[in-house]
């Protein structure tokens, strides 16, 4: 191979990565400027739909008067055309629906437990974006009606469906052209986190290869990082191992920290939903972590699979398609040294 196919191969390589490294980092800020987007508006039409809800109910004390109440009111409002309600009470009871078909109850309680400024995302088909706030009904003597709430329900279907189409394009444009070997991804996901808080052990074994998005997986594996050191591991430690699986490579993040109840293991790859209920969105994070890996696992053909237990630890893999080593490249001299005598 002459010099200057060296150089153009060089620069076709540099300039393929430096492609991926911007479009992975596009559609993060896409997906994430979009749900942003979305969650404004869906707090900005809440927020009407509250003040005009309380004064439906003014005075109203018994739950036979909320629902009969509400349900008039149902019958008056314009919402937009995705958008539904319901009034439960602090302790389950639910007054009135008009949710989206496929809103589960459980998912409407887990927004009023969310409280006000937190957000959840329902497991339906198509998800919906859940927000809850507290109701100030005013009996006579204008004291609240105590422990009401408000839940409304927002589509996102076309967000996901936007991100998911995003996703794959990008990935089968680069599949074609880029692999990765899974130790070199771990350690530059690493170096993107000095001051993360536990120490990274890596058993990783050099032939692995796969056949990915290098960036996406970056990606990845960062998030993954950052939630295993955030559940405090008992020995400070966060093990990754990559291991063969068929024609393929698992690639998995394991710490001993405090784990996931069974009830919460379900939920945790919905977008906003958060494991400490006491958090709200405000605390810092977008809540979109493991979300946004999931998608990124699916994307590349492989499930995101998490195995938890509480006070012992978690588990985070997915398996990725093998891809065949490729060769260090060679080294390239701009200006070679005059032949000596």
């Amino acid at each position: 191979m002459s010099f200057t196919q060296k150089l153009l191969l060089v620069v076709a390589l540099l300039l393929c990565l430096s492609l991926s490294a911007g479009g992975g980092w596009m559609i993060h800020a896409n997906f994430a400027a979009a749900v942003d987007t979305a969650l404004a508006d869906a707090a900005a039409d809440q927020e009407r739909a509250r003040t005009s809800l309380e004064d439906a109910l003014r005075g109203t004390e018994q739950v036979k008067e909320t629902f009969r109440a509400a349900k008039n009111w149902a019958g008056r409002r314009t919402p937009g055309a995705d958008a539904g309600f319901s009034v439960l009470r602090e302790d389950g009871t639910l007054v009135y629906a008009a949710m989206p078909e496929g809103t589960d109850y459980l998912d409407q309680l887990r927004a009023v437990q969310a409280g006000a400024g937190g957000a959840v995302v329902s497991a339906g088909k198509p998800p919906a974006l859940l927000l809850a706030a507290p109701l100030q009904t005013g009996a006579a003597e204008n004291r609240p009606q105590e422990g009401l709430w408000l839940v409304t329900a927002y589509d996102l279907s076309a967000v996901w469906a936007e991100q998911a189409r995003q996703l794959r394009q990008f990935v089968l444009i680069e599949l074609g052209t880029l692999a990765a070997a899974l130790a070199g991804v771990v350690a530059e996901a690493q170096r993107s986190l000095p001051g993360l808080p536990a120490q990274v052990e890596v058993d990783c074994p050099p032939e692995a290869w796969a056949q990915v998005n290098r960036p996406l997986l970056v990606d990845l594996v960062r998030n993954l990082l950052q939630n295993a050191a955030a559940a405090r591991p008992a020995d400070g430690v966060v093990r990754v191992a990559v291991t063969p699986q068929g024609a393929g490579w698992r690639l998995a993040v394991r710490d001993t920290g405090r784990g996931i109840p069974p009830e919460d293991l379900p939920h945790v790859t919905e977008a906003f939903y958060r494991v400490d209920k006491s958090r709200a969105r405000q605390a810092g994070g977008s809540g979109l972590g493991l979300s946004l890996c999931a998608a990124i696992a699916e994307a590349h053909g492989a499930g995101l699979e998490i195995q938890s237990e509480p006070g012992v630890g978690t588990t985070v893999s997915l398996t990725l398609a093998g891809a065949e080593p490729r060769p260090a490249p060679q080294e390239v001299v701009v200006c070679p040294a005059p032949d000596t005598v």
